[in-house]
C-alpha cells in the first residue's frame, strides 16, 4: 500500500508518512516470516520490523522502476538480512527430522552390498577417530 502511495500520490514528506504509520504498515511481517519458515518462532526488534517493512517496499518499488532512494529523506532498508531467515537453502537444511534420517539410514545400510559397506564403514571409522 505504502509503494502504492509513493508511486501514484505526490507525497510531500513520505518519511513523516512513514513514521507516523510503519507499525500498521509492517503488522503481518512476522507472520510471513513464519509462515516462510514453518516450525519458527519470530520475535522481530522494532528496528528489524521496519528494516523488514521497508524491504517489502523498496521491492514492490522496483517492479516499478523506483527506489525509496527517489523519495527522500526516506529510510533505506539495510542490505544484510538482520533477522537471517529469508534463506530458504539454510533452512531446509537446518530443519530435518532426525528420526526420519535415522530410519532412511538404517534401511539403507541393510541394502548394502559387500563392496559398498567396505567404503561405507571405512568412512565411517575415519570420522570417529
Amino acid at each position: 500500500m505504502f509503494a502504492v502511495i509513493l508511486i501514484y500520490c505526490e507525497v510531500i514528506h513520505p518519511k513523516n508518512l512513514w513514521e507516523k504509520h510503519w507499525k500498521v504498515l509492517t503488522e503481518d511481517c512476522q507472520y510471513r516470516l513464519e509462515k516462510r519458515n514453518p516450525g519458527t518462532h519470530i520475535e522481530l526488534t522494532h528496528q528489524q520490523l521496519q528494516n523488514q517493512g521497508l524491504t517489502d517496499i523498496e521491492e514492490i518499488l522496483s517492479h516499478n522502476a523506483q527506489s525509496l532512494k527517489n523519495y527522500p529523506p526516506m529510510p533505506i532498508p539495510k542490505i544484510h538480512d538482520d533477522i537471517g531467515v529469508h534463506n530458504q537453502l539454510i533452512y531446509d537444511e537446518v530443519n530435518y527430522n532426525s528420526e526420519t534420517l535415522a530410519a532412511e539410514l538404517n534401511e539403507l545400510k541393510i541394502g548394502l552390498n559387500t563392496d559398498q559397506r567396505k567404503p561405507y564403514l571405512a568412512i565411517l571409522n575415519s570420522c570417529e577417530r
